[in-house]
């Protein structure tokens, strides 16, 4: 009898908090809020969850973000304690058109900023580093860009410019540190083979590897470490075996597919009354549930190979035909 599969594959595819401190090098990627209503009037600094130090040299805060008035206050610039990713909004620019002294725009000096994603009445100019708004005067209560630097960074500066009157600038500051999450694929495999089987048997065994995501998976390996009691084994089409270990490396496998392999092998012998069979998998990415990375199927030996019957027969006429001769050359009595 044979284990369920969870599902036969077609042609083997389906679809389907922080101490304060600096992080040390390698650690995964920790991110922490700026309290810009707290700091962001500076002069003043902070350390924040993830351990990092973040102070800024002058601004004030306008109920909604941190606003500069142009010429006077300058630009304003945020230093940090040590290398990071810095992702913020940029909010409530002033429009018109741009000869008007209502245009405002904000601008980062030094570069190093991107824009993930621009509000519909914002223009940004990648040459300059350059903000504006575009609408009429007075519509960017909505308006949001979000904008992250390009590489870790310790500082960052922003100025605006235009409006002698005031531009409110930056809504929300989020600074990370360590290294960034790369993309995550969940990888399984499911072992099916028999329960029990005669010792001599061809058995066969199936491996099921699926992808449950988030990401998509590039690529993986799969093993399947062969135990003593297993010889003569064929690997998968594809796969090899070497010092008793089928190997079979896959990929790529989209968010929800599958792939098959099956293999044979003959039960030695001398199997005792029950053995084990495991394989495991492992992906190119970060697994976040290694818990189902790998799995065993015991069988039970139930009897050693029955004599054919042919075997049987001539075995017994060996036995019968000593028998007769053994009575031939008994002595007669008299």
């Amino acid at each position: 009898m044979r284990r369920p599969l969870l599902g036969l594959l077609g042609a083997g595819m389906v679809t389907g908090a922080v101490a304060a401190g600096a992080l040390s090098a390698g650690a995964a990627q920790v991110t922490a809020d700026v309290p810009l209503q707290t700091i962001g009037q500076g002069p003043a600094s902070a350390t924040l969850a993830n351990g990092v130090t973040a102070s800024v040299d002058q601004g004030r805060w306008g109920g909604s973000g941190v606003y500069l008035t142009y010429p006077a206050d300058g630009p304003q610039t945020w230093s940090f304690s040590e290398p990071v990713s810095v992702r913020f909004g940029i909010t409530n620019l002033n429009g018109s058109p741009p000869e008007s002294p209502g245009y405002e725009c904000v601008q980062f000096p030094d570069g190093g900023v991107a824009v993930e994603s621009l509000a519909p009445a914002h223009t940004w100019d990648p040459a300059t580093s350059t903000l504006c708004h575009t609408g009429p005067d007075g519509s960017g209560t909505e308006d949001e860009t979000v904008l992250v630097t390009t590489a870790p960074t310790t500082s960052l500066t922003w100025a605006a410019l235009n409006n002698p009157d005031q531009a409110r600038g930056i809504s929300f500051m989020q600074v990370s540190v360590g290294e960034p999450a790369g993309p995550q694929a969940d990888l399984s495999v499911v072992k099916s083979g028999p329960d029990s089987a005669n010792a001599g048997d061809r058995i066969e065994y199936t491996l099921l590897v699926m992808n449950n995501g988030p990401a998509d998976s590039t690529g993986f390996v799969l093993t399947d470490r062969l135990p003593r009691e297993l010889t003569q084994a064929v690997p998968p089409p594809g796969c090899t075996i070497a010092t008793d270990t089928i190997t079979c490396t896959g990929g790529p496998l989209a968010v929800g597919a599958g792939h098959a392999y099956t293999f044979t092998a003959v039960v030695d012998q001398n199997s005792p009354k029950i053995f084990t069979n495991s394989a495991s998998v492992a992906g190119n990415e970060d697994d976040p549930n290694p818990g189902n990375n790998s799995s065993s199927v015991s069988t039970m030996v139930t009897r050693v190979p029955m004599v054919s019957a042919g075997v049987a027969a001539g075995a017994l006429g060996l036995a019968g035909g000593g028998w007769l001769l053994r009575r031939r050359t008994r002595p007669v009595r008299n």
